[in-house]
């Protein structure tokens, strides 16, 4: 897997990083899973709402 920094510059490869953030390996998305199972995960949905995540995957609006 190509890195995202190159280390010799500090210099971030935005295409690599944009790309790695697009698609998720499988633990990656593991560990999301357990995180929206917990609850309490703070973020924007789809519509820019500020919403948290409620254990068992509801989600409860915070400000719209």
């Amino acid at each position: 897997m190509k890195k995202s920094r190159d280390s010799a510059s500090g210099q971030v490869d935005e295409k690599h990083l944009g790309e790695s953030l697009a698609t998720p390996s499988a633990k990656a998305v593991q560990a999301m899973k357990r995180l929206r199972e917990a609850g309490g995960v703070v973020g924007y949905d789809e519509q820019g709402r500020l919403v948290r995540t409620l254990p068992g995957g509801g989600i409860e609006v915070i400000e719209n």
